[in-house]
């Protein structure tokens, strides 16, 4: 996806609201939530609704169009801007479906609804890599620089081939 594509200026900086201060508390539900909304929120939170069974209606035929899934990640954006993150449903369908960064990768990379689960940058939209790194155990308790028994933990580190640098191994202290 192009950046364009990805979210525009308004919906990024909403995500930039996001990063600093999380995601809104969760009603307890729907139905709460319906109570406190306004009716522009209402006719959006609809609108989502409407979506999402339409959109479990041809998932159980199989028949999901490419244009299918960018119309519920339209409406689950429309949902986030419209101040609708507090209801768990939307939510989820908003990272399920890359409306909004994941938060668990640090609000930088997105679940491509058209990759089968693949994860992209929020930047620019690449497919987001993994390496592989090893990283040096040292013990905390000595003060010596490198003193540890030897012994190495690997991760698998997720990276953007074109916003990151390449990830290398560590030291990590235990």
């Amino acid at each position: 996806m192009k950046k364009e594509e990805i979210a525009d200026e308004a919906l990024r900086a909403e995500v930039a609201k996001l990063q600093v201060s999380g995601f809104p508390p969760l009603f307890a539900s729907v139905e709460e939530a319906q109570k406190q909304l306004n009716p522009e929120q209402i006719a959006t939170f609809q609108e989502f609704h409407q979506g999402v069974l339409n959109h479990q209606k041809l998932e159980g035929k199989g028949n999901v169009s490419k244009t299918d899934l960018l119309a519920l990640r339209n409406l689950a954006q429309k949902a986030v801007m419209t101040g609708l993150l507090g209801i768990q449903t939307v939510r989820d369908m908003a990272l399920n479906f890359g409306a909004i960064p994941d938060p668990e990768y640090n609000w930088k990379y997105f679940t491509d609804p058209f990759g089968n689960g693949q994860v992209s940058c929020w930047t620019c939209g690449s497919r987001i890599l993994s390496k592989n790194v090893t990283d040096s155990v040292h013990f905390k308790e000595m003060r010596a620089p490198g003193a540890g028994g030897g012994e190495v933990k690997g991760r698998s580190v997720p990276y953007c081939p074109k916003c990151d640098t390449e990830p290398q191994g560590g030291v990590v202290y235990e």
